[in-house]
């Protein structure tokens, strides 16, 4: 019976409801299922004392006065079920005892436990609530022990963060009064109860809410590519953060109390240019929120220094330079060099912009091809204006170096990366926490009794359009990533029948690919939109097949410098008997059938067969454009105009309806809280697996050549989004 009053220095430790971590060890064992950890805590009166720890899910109490030991474990059964069973020794006589936990919502917790004593059998029932978070709490708890029944009832109150009084009776008797104080990885508790005084004390490795808050500045290092996926399904995978991982961050930075600057240490980050986007975006989100933001890097590109010029300060290596000459795309076209080895291209097309097969059919490049490719480097051109109002002049002089950068006024300061913590203690002061972002450490203790029932899915459709699973494609030449419709199709099957998920975001980042698997995965997106919000996030491309699954969304949302539209048909094959008859090789066909080799490598379409085809391409084009009547309301001889396969720019695309506003994965997060009225967990999906599939040409085939935006002399890389460091 003193152990217990002993507990109760702590209040938590008062109710089989409340009990948690290592008090939970005698009170009730299924609290030790909680918050799993490690730490210490030992309770105090006069000459005698108690000390318990916590070690994962079990826990160990040793009682100084009766000398007992109590040996108990707790376990997680369901979302908000815990089940505990303990063992206790004492002057060679053993108890055994269990508990139950059951908290089915935030602010309510049900515990009981059942103990097998010397003196009969003993239980505890009781209940736990908290109407406004950690700053209200009530229980009362009914028990039988040794005999002696009745009711325990106790309130506590937390006035600030980390401070808390409490008053607590048994059976309206007696009254005792407490106070404890959270400091983070220490608590420190007392209580006065007959006359008497109890103390108890909890040192822990995991951080409590604490009274005291330090300031803390971030470090964040921003290194080579962040994936849009996770590297969920890959064989020997290595945990890393995805695109989506990293933006979340940088919001929770953004809204945390605690953190009062952040510094970006730019290593040669490989961004894309939508991405460098939305960096941007959340960074001045920091900013407006009043933290203070700063850039390093030793070199600076065009991707690299959007982002430092949207901080407050701009760091340099003394010996770096800014290297930003310009923006370009080159086509390469092969026309020629394919007659000469006796390969003959073969395509059909419906859109004058639809230039996948350009470098294929044609040797120069075709006016429409330049101006959708101007207009979007011209997209380009004025987001990195916005950023970098002294752009014009960059482009003059090409290469500047670090010197000529500091007197021009585009950074503030010189400096090594050795120099970022003395920087960072010379702004904040030297008593400023210094933390490293995605730092590995134990995790915090759980003050929320049951998790969010409502969520929202985030789901990835990256990777080239085909039929069957999604994964990724090691194979040299045709390897890739490969975005599969059974996938989608399977995943959004589930997601429409979770009554738990409110609503989706879908983040689409797609040259396209199948026309077949496209519309299968239209299906699946659009059966469930007409049930719940799904927003679509446009990554960095979004076009031909990858517009086409987007459609079939509640709400669209694009960058600026997002790639979309190419809305359009392109389907085609390369002959290869000349090349065979070159190299010594004789084909020698058997068939059945007019058509049978028609469409294959071996013979050419003919008139026929060209017909066959061109029938084939203007029916799924009209079906295209009905799939975006029905997905957003655009009569096909609108969507036509502005579709022939062009290209646009995010920000052109909104400004003709093609989508529906500017924004990223934290805006379309934002708008789906919105449109599912409830305050939902966004949980990330998973969508792939390992994939050994050579995905062949298919109807809605790839991005058109719109090559790369590199830190060198730009060069062409079929079907990839406009990229930049």
């Amino acid at each position: 019976m003193l152990l217990l009053l002993l507990l109760g220095a702590l209040f938590n430790g008062n109710s089989v409801a409340l009990s948690e971590r290592s008090i939970a060890t005698i009170k009730n064992p299924a609290g030790l299922g909680f918050s799993p950890g490690f730490e210490i805590s030992t309770i105090a009166q006069g000459e005698d004392y108690t000390v318990n720890v916590l070690l994962g899910n079990l826990g160990f109490s040793w009682d100084k006065k009766n000398n007992s030991y109590s040996i108990a474990e707790g376990l997680k059964l369901g979302q908000n079920l815990y089940l505990g069973v303990g063992y206790r020794y004492s002057q060679n006589s053993g108890d055994l005892y269990g508990g139950i936990l059951l908290r089915p919502v935030n602010f309510l917790s049900i515990g009981a436990t059942v103990g097998n004593y010397s003196d009969g059998l003993n239980y505890n029932v009781g209940f736990g609530i908290k109407p406004y978070e950690e700053y209200f709490k009530i229980y009362a708890d009914y028990e039988n022990r040794e005999g002696e029944k009745g009711f325990d009832v106790g309130i506590e109150v937390q006035p600030l963060q980390g401070i808390m009084v409490n008053v607590s009776t048994k059976d309206l008797n007696s009254f005792s009064f407490g106070a404890q104080i959270n400091l983070g990885n220490l608590l420190l508790a007392g209580k006065r109860y007959e006359g008497s005084n109890s103390f108890g004390f909890v040192i822990s490795a995991n951080t409590y809410p604490s009274f005291v808050v330090p300031k803390k500045v971030v470090v964040v290092k921003l290194k080579g590519s962040y994936d849009e996926m996770r590297p969920e399904g890959q064989l020997f995978a290595r945990r890393q953060n995805s695109f989506f991982d990293l933006i979340m961050y940088l919001d929770s930075l953004a809204s945390d109390k605690s953190v009062k600057g952040i510094f970006f240490h730019l290593e040669n980050p490989a961004f894309t240019i939508n991405q460098v986007e939305e960096l941007r975006n959340v960074i001045q989100k920091a900013r407006a929120k009043g933290k203070k933001t700063y850039a390093y890097s030793e070199d600076y590109y065009l991707g690299s220094f959007i982002l430092a010029k949207s901080c407050d300060k701009v760091f340099m290596n003394p010996s770096g330079d800014i290297f930003i000459p310009g923006l370009a795309q080159v086509g390469l076209y092969f026309k020629n060099a394919l007659e000469k080895i006796g390969i003959k291209p073969e395509f059909q097309r419906i859109g004058e912009y639809k230039s996948a097969a350009e470098p294929f059919i044609m040797d120069t490049m075709s006016s429409y091809n330049r101006e959708q490719i101007y207009a979007y480097l011209k997209t380009v051109y004025d987001f990195a204006k916005e950023a970098i109002p002294a752009i014009d002049s960059i482009f003059e002089l090409a290469i500047i170096n670090a010197q000529k950068a500091y007197e021009e006024g585009l950074v503030d300061s010189l400096i090594f990366a050795t120099d970022i913590e003395n920087i960072i203690k010379k702004e904040f002061g030297k008593k400023i926490v210094i933390e490293r972002a995605f730092k590995k450490s134990t995790s915090p203790v759980e003050t929320k009794w049951a998790g969010n029932p409502w969520k929202i899915a985030y789901v990835v459709a990256d990777g080239s359009i085909v039929t069957g699973e999604s994964g990724d494609n090691p194979i040299p030449i045709f390897g890739g990533r490969n975005l599969g419709s059974n996938t989608i199709e399977k995943v959004f099957s589930r997601l429409e029948k979770d009554k738990k998920v409110k609503a989706v975001v879908l983040r689409v980042n797609s040259p396209g690919g199948s026309a077949l698997a496209s519309d299968i995965m239209w299906n699946a997106i659009r059966k469930t939109a007409q049930k719940k919000p799904v927003i679509i996030s446009m990554g960095s491309v979004a076009a031909s097949g990858g517009y086409y699954i987007s459609s079939a969304g509640t709400k669209i949302l694009a960058s600026k410098t997002t790639l979309t539209g190419s809305i359009g048909v392109l389907n085609g094959k390369f002959v290869t008997l000349g090349l065979l008859e070159r190299i010594g090789i004789n084909a020698y066909p058997v068939k059945i059938g007019k058509y049978a080799l028609t469409f294959s490598s071996f013979e050419e379409l003919g008139p026929e067969g060209e017909e066959i085809m061109n029938k084939e391409i203007r029916w799924f084009y009209s079906r295209f454009l009905g799939r975006i009547k029905e997905g957003r309301g655009l009569e096909p001889d609108s969507v036509d105009k502005i579709g022939r396969g062009r290209i646009w720019s995010g920000r052109d695309a909104n400004e003709i309806g093609l989508v529906d506003s500017i924004g990223g994965i934290r805006e379309a997060i934002d708008l789906a809280q919105k449109l599912s009225k409830k305050k939902a967990e966004v949980v990330y999906y998973p969508t792939r697996k390992p994939s050994f599939n050579i995905p062949l040409m298919q109807l809605s085939e790839g991005l058109e050549s719109v090559g790369e935006l590199l830190t060198s002399p730009a060069y062409l890389e079929l079907t990839r989004p406009l990229n930049t460091k």
